[in-house]
């Protein structure tokens, strides 16, 4: 019933100078679709050609940019890795930088404290030495002042015990012990 309906050749169809009534007649199919062909072959030969050259130059445009969105991408990833490597390189350095200050401030410390010690050590010594000098000196003056009191008061008490005849006599000796001591140095 469609197909009847259809004008497939017939140029004469009613409302071809007006609107009619009855059922509606187009066209004949024919030349519909010889008008569709045409259309075809000339979108075909003029517009295709340009649709392709357009097509072809935005696939081209978005190979280059995703070739050069790749590469991009393969360059921020190779920069990552080696961000992340020397981030990684440089804790641990500074670790080993850390350590070595650690190791390095306890052997100052401990060569500080072995220096101090030495040097209490010393100072001790020194001191020790100082009050061993001081006091030596102080009992040479002790014993120097002890000797002259004994020595005056030996004096006072010889004066009167010793006699002007016994005086001579102890020069005498004294003079020749004095040849003696030094007749043995020279032989």
């Amino acid at each position: 019933m469609i197909l009847a309906d259809l004008n497939w050749i017939s140029l004469n169809y009613p409302h071809f100078g007006g609107p009619t009534t009855g059922p509606y007649h187009g066209p004949p199919l024919l030349l519909v679709l010889l008008n569709f062909s045409i259309f075809l072959y000339l979108v075909w030969r003029f517009v295709w050609p340009m649709v392709e050259r357009y097509a072809s130059t935005r696939r081209e445009r978005f190979l280059r940019e995703y070739e050069h969105a790749q590469s991009t991408y393969s360059d921020a990833l190779i920069k990552f890795r080696e961000v992340s490597e020397r981030r990684h390189n440089i804790f641990t350095e500074s670790q080993k930088i850390h350590d070595a200050i650690i190791v390095q401030g306890e052997k100052e410390a401990v060569q500080l404290l072995r220096n101090a010690e030495e040097y209490v050590r010393m100072r001790m010594q020194e001191t020790e030495r100082q009050i061993q000098v001081k006091r030596a000196r102080r009992m040479k003056e002790l014993h120097d002042e002890i000797m002259k009191q004994v020595i005056e008061e030996a004096k006072v008490a010889a004066r009167n015990l010793v006699t002007e005849e016994d005086r001579h006599r102890l020069y005498d000796m004294a003079a020749d012990h004095l040849h003696e001591g030094v007749g043995r140095r020279r032989a």
